[in-house]
């Protein structure tokens, strides 16, 4: 936990992680943007995720490498709503966050991250086809770190946490082509 590498990719991480998404109301037809919320919560590869705004739906966010296949610390986010998915590009944000340094609390066993960047929506399907849009992803995650046998706090890069809690929230615009 000391000083690893923070990634968003994976809302669980990342949370990520995580996160932006979309979504399609049954009043609303799919080809309607405009402003949208979304709230992912985890630190597992996939984590639920929900989207509001100009659209309503309700899923799952897989953490995925370019190909899709599944991966922590994915540049990618393949969101399953209910009424269809579409992907989520979120290279921009992992720089972002990979630039900035978490807070280690060797003493108390602690370690916390915040940062935010944007992310982008393509690749729908279902209600979802034609996606588009932008959505500026903040993400927190804090962890408590194990102690050693001696009662010191175990911050190595592999300890695995006591106790952790990732939280993904964003808000932009959607679009369909």
């Amino acid at each position: 936990m000391g000083d690893r590498q923070v990634r968003a990719g994976g809302w669980a991480v990342a949370l990520i992680a995580v996160a932006a998404g979309l979504l399609a109301p049954g009043a609303g037809a799919a080809g309607v943007g405009g402003p949208i919320q979304i709230y992912a919560q985890g630190t597992d590869v996939t984590s639920p995720i929900l989207v509001t705004g100009a659209i309503t739906d309700y899923g799952k966010a897989t953490s995925v490498d370019k190909s899709g296949k599944p991966d922590q610390n994915g540049n990618y986010e393949q969101v399953v709503l209910t009424k269809g998915g579409f992907w989520i590009d979120a290279t921009e944000l992992n720089k972002q966050l990979n630039s900035l340094k978490p807070t280690v609390d060797t003493k108390n066993c602690f370690f916390a991250f915040k940062g935010s960047g944007p992310t982008t929506l393509f690749k729908g399907t279902g209600a979802y086809a034609g996606i588009g849009g932008t959505v500026n992803v903040e993400l927190s995650l804090v962890a408590i770190g194990p102690k050693t046998a001696s009662g010191k706090c175990n911050m190595t890069q592999n300890a695995k946490p006591v106790a952790q809690y990732g939280n993904v929230t964003g808000s932009g615009a959607v679009s369909f082509k």
